[in-house]
């Protein structure tokens, strides 16, 4: 039996000895019921969707050490929000006749054990952006889709090109809070014999069971980002095209414009979703396992139309280690704003 980290909590045991009592073959099973805990990882499954605990399993966060292993959460009826130890989320979801795995992840558990535990369904694996902790285990994959970086989509005779940092450390929210070694992403497994297809703005995933999940392409955090709207669960998974807090990490790939245009993208497909679910759900000490708040989507808009038509009206912390940078804070949004690159090259300066 295989078991993330060395301690395995009392009652995730209990938990489990619930399950086989109860007659769950699988834990997919457990939405029918309680919840489970995998016996195949030792991963802990809960219902939830509202709120939840550290360990999903016993509700707090677990004493004396990093957590040890993947929390998993129901957010709807065949629908697996996995925590990937306090850092980054991946989605499954699952069909009557498929399942789609939405990003893989920077590579501190067995990802394919795990989504197979969950479903004996055949599956496509997805990415919303080709960041290390978002794709960072698709060499444990025969084949992904990907979104084509700028290059690609200006020349489809090139082929997608996938992440360049396989076998990255550990990231510091991990390291920092749970204590994690660089040395245990040991998933993050090279991927050059990994198929990498193209996905494409508009494209459908058809699970079955009237279940359609559509691509969009909303560039701005990369260039290759998108998003993933589930009709029937009416969630849209957005990756890491809006977040509570919007930083910029050494320099754009993208211009503001490009940013806010496809945030008001997303925008106009509110009318089909109810609930928004990013790339770092519960992130870091983050207990609560809740969808993002759509007001701070509005807000992040409004802001960055205030930037560029040069109404500061919003808060302003500038960066005196950055110059031409600074923080700009409306309501309950926060974004970063680089003064050189608010709009594309050549492209007229009229808000959209």
């Amino acid at each position: 039996m295989k078991l993330y980290g060395s301690r395995v909590n009392f009652l995730i045991w209990a938990t489990a000895l619930t399950v086989l009592l109860l007659g769950f073959s699988n834990p997919a099973d457990a939405q029918r019921g309680e919840g489970s805990a995998d016996m195949s990882t030792g991963a802990a499954v809960q219902r939830g969707g509202g709120s939840g605990g550290g360990d999903m399993a016993t509700g707090r966060q677990p004493e004396g050490g990093p957590i040890s292993h993947p929390q998993i959460v129901s957010i709807a009826y065949d629908t697996w929000f996995i925590n990937e130890f306090g850092e980054d989320s991946q989605y499954l979801l699952i069909g009557t006749k498929r399942a789609l795995l939405i990003d893989t992840g920077w590579g501190l558990y067995d990802i394919k054990a795990l989504v197979e535990s969950l479903t004996d369904l055949p599956y496509d694996v997805v990415t919303t952006h080709s960041h290390h902790d978002h794709a960072g285990m698709i060499g444990n994959f025969d084949t992904v889709y990907m979104y084509p970086k700028p290059e690609v989509q200006k020349d489809p005779s090139k082929t997608v090109q996938r992440p360049k940092r396989e076998g990255a450390g550990v990231p510091d929210s991990c390291r920092y809070i749970w204590d994690y070694s660089t040395t245990e992403a040991k998933w993050a497994v090279d991927s050059s014999k990994t198929t990498i297809k193209p996905l494409y703005d508009g494209q459908t995933f058809d699970l079955g069971g009237g279940r359609i999940v559509t691509v969009y392409f909303t560039p701005g955090h990369t260039a290759d980002s998108c998003v993933f709207l589930d009709h029937k669960t009416r969630i849209l998974f957005s990756g890491d095209m809006v977040l509570p807090k919007i930083p910029i990490h050494g320099v754009s790939p993208t211009a503001a414009s490009t940013r806010l245009r496809s945030w008001i993208k997303a925008q106009s497909l509110g009318a089909e979703y109810d609930r928004i679910f990013f790339g770092h759900t519960s992130r870091g000490c983050e207990v609560d396992v809740k969808p993002l708040d759509r007001t701070i989507l509005d807000n992040c808009i409004e802001l960055y139309r205030m930037v560029l038509s040069g109404d500061e009206k919003y808060k302003k912390i500038e960066n005196p280690e950055s110059p031409g940078r600074y923080t700009a804070i409306w309501k309950n949004a926060q974004v970063d704003v680089e003064l050189d690159n608010l709009w594309e090259p050549g492209e007229k300066h009229i808000v959209p």
